[in-house]
């Protein structure tokens, strides 16, 4: 978080698409330092599972208001392991 900005928000929906893809929809909030409007950014992406414990996912955001970014299109693979356990 940059200096000065108090915090966000966001709200996400997901629906199972297949076995292995989840689609997801979210709208977020974003306070911004003082006297800077707020960014506001409806996003959407797909996160599909290529094997057990990896998953790829692509998200394409947009901004809605003069202050917001045009466009965004992150994309991330997560892997998860266990440290012993069951």
């Amino acid at each position: 978080m940059r200096p000065g900005r108090q915090g966000g928000l966001a709200a996400t929906a997901a629906v199972v698409v297949g076995e292995d893809t989840t689609a997801l929809v979210t709208i977020a909030r974003e306070q911004q330092e003082r006297g800077q409007r707020d960014l506001y950014l409806v996003g959407a992406s797909l996160r599909h599972r290529l094997a057990p414990g990896l998953s790829l996912g692509v998200l394409g955001t947009v901004g809605i208001g003069q202050d917001s970014p045009q466009f965004r299109v992150p994309v991330a693979m997560e892997y998860q392991f266990s440290l012993g356990g069951r």
